[in-house]
């Protein structure tokens, strides 16, 4: 079995950044963690009714330290599928150490590469991915 990175800090900032970013929207958007097989992090949600997705991104660089955002194209694919499927956005929030911001997947295409981290030795870590540029996204913050 694959081992799960994801400390119960950054579940914690995870879930600050995607209520920072609802609230920003609307007072009535709330943030629901999903399950992994998902492999989206949230539904947005009025009351009852799902009006999104999203997936959420803690970074420890500057907005414009890279000059795009690299997302696995497994994610990416998950995206086109919800917006196909059931006619629902699916937006990325990223959260960088001096700005927040979002975009929707589902909306158009981008350059696909190979990439992923290095520095866990974790063959899985590198994969194919799309290359979003950070001037695409809004900022909130």
């Amino acid at each position: 079995m694959r081992p799960t990175y994801e400390s119960s800090d950054d579940l914690r900032n995870e879930q600050e950044i995607i209520t920072f970013f609802a609230k920003h929207f609307n007072d009535k958007l709330n943030a629901v963690k999903i399950p992994k097989q998902y492999k989206i992090d949230y539904c947005l949600m009025i009351d009852d009714k799902i009006t999104a997705f999203a997936e959420v991104k803690n970074r420890t660089c500057e907005k414009d330290t890279y000059d795009t955002y690299m997302l696995s194209l497994a994610k990416y694919l998950e995206s086109i599928k919800i917006k196909k499927d059931l006619s629902l956005e699916t937006i990325l929030v990223v959260k960088w150490t001096d700005a927040i911001g979002y975009i929707e997947l589902g909306r158009r295409t981008w350059p696909i590469g190979f990439g992923g981290r290095i520095d866990r030795g974790d063959w899985q870590d590198k994969e194919p991915m799309i290359f979003i540029p950070i001037s695409e996204f809004g900022l909130i913050q």
